[in-house]
């Protein structure tokens, strides 16, 4: 068993910018590796990986925490923080989990996702409509993909679009509270602030769908509620900011990452291009390269093996699902985009009993942006070589992706 964090720098500015190198190395070297700098077990092999995915003795659990010795009003905070984000689905385990799902699951019933292909398509269209009247170039982040992923999740759930940067604000600061031990005062003040806020505009929205149900998720959660019962009020409000902020971020860099991807291997933008019925496979592709949620993260529930390594009741275990999908065992030349790729078997949407509710819509997403963005932006290139990734090993993608396109005609 290795010790030294200092073996696998995973936060360095290198490893943000490109981590692969430093996952063959682990995958080949020390594939179960004790990282003492998180105190987990960093697991990099796609087998492994799936394993652990899998195991229902490996439990989530929110990764937020907080230092101990703080006056009683600052712990009254972390306390209601901590309660509101752990009713996330994501971080529950069966047999609630599995209860939660469900009900869900029952509520997204509510949308039939192919259905929403031609307003997701419209949104798209409208979006590039604005950026191509205004210039010629755009940072594909901030002024594309962030205004279609919120405008999208929005007029799912039944939220005006037009507050999406107020959901801007929120996602940017619940993305800090999601990555483990928040000990800045300060950020714990937004975050506590930011419940309270997102706690009444979404108990106006359901109040408001308790009195005039219509065809959206929010009125489907809220019909699942008063059929069964099972849905708490807390868990209700909760998962809906859930939704909220998830289907923001991963669509945001699902659309950076694969595009910049396509972008800097010409060859397959070109092959795209000339054959967009392959863009299914080509959107699994995207997501296998260059994973937007690159790591899993359970704790064990009991002693347990798990490739050849035993682990303790209690221990973190970081499933490094960006290493497992560049892995030659199951991919072979991994580090090649490939957008014909098949089988494409990766785990960028988890496995098991917590394989993502929102799959549908995100591959639905990709299968519409991209050639969208490539129909209607022929000449599109990088504005620049020099990108700044997320310095976060739970996010991948950049922080900003500017592009210059020129129209047909000019």
């Amino acid at each position: 068993m290795a010790h030294s964090s200092d073996s696998y720098n995973l936060l360095s500015a290198e490893a943000f910018a490109n981590p692969y190198p430093i996952y063959g190395r682990m995958r080949s070297e020390t594939p179960v590796y004790w990282y003492e700098r998180f105190e987990a077990w960093v697991l990099t092999r796609y087998d492994d990986v799936k394993t652990m995915l899998d195991h229902l003795e490996m439990l989530v659990v929110s990764p937020v925490s907080f230092p101990e010795d703080v006056p009683t009003e600052q712990q009254a905070k972390q306390q209601k923080i901590a309660e509101f984000l752990g009713r996330w689905v994501i971080y529950q385990n069966p047999p609630r989990q599995t209860v939660l799902r469900q009900l869900l699951s029952q509520g997204f019933k509510a949308i039939t996702i192919r259905d929403l292909r031609p307003r997701i398509q419209a949104i798209a269209d409208e979006l590039l409509d604005e950026l191509t009247a205004n210039g010629e170039e755009m940072d594909v982040i901030w002024d594309f993909s962030f205004p279609f992923a919120v405008t999208v999740i929005a007029e799912i759930l039944g939220v005006p679009s037009s507050d999406r940067y107020l959901f801007k604000a929120w996602a940017l600061k619940l993305r800090d509270a999601n990555i483990g031990y928040i000990d800045d005062p300060e950020l714990i003040d937004e975050i506590d602030q930011i419940i309270d806020a997102a706690k009444s505009y979404l108990s106006v929205l359901v109040a408001e769908r308790r009195q005039n149900l219509g065809g959206d998720l929010t009125s489907g959660l809220v019909r699942v509620q008063e059929d069964g019962r099972m849905l708490e009020d807390e868990e209700l409000l909760s998962n809906l900011l859930l939704l909220l902020f998830g289907g923001q971020e991963t669509t945001m860099h699902m659309i950076g990452n694969g595009l910049l991807a396509l972008l800097k291997h010409p060859d397959q933008c070109q092959m795209l291009k000339e054959n967009p019925g392959l863009i299914e496979i080509a959107v699994e592709e995207f997501l296998r390269y260059e994973s937007p949620g690159p790591l899993a993260m359970r704790i064990t529930g009991t002693d347990l093996t798990l490739g050849g390594q035993v682990m303790c009741a209690g221990q973190k275990v970081f499933g490094m699902v960006g290493a497992a999908n560049r892995d030659p065992a199951h991919f072979p030349e991994p580090d090649r985009l490939d957008i014909t790729r098949q089988p494409n078997r990766h785990l960028a949407f988890g496995h098991g009993v917590h394989f993502c509710l929102g799959a549908a819509l995100a591959r639905l997403e990709g299968q519409i942006v991209f050639p969208t963005l490539l129909r209607r932006l022929p000449q599109l290139r990088l504005g620049t070589e020099d990108l700044d990734w997320c310095r976060s090993i739970a996010i991948r993608g950049t922080t900003t992706l500017p592009v210059v396109f020129k129209l047909k005609g000019y």
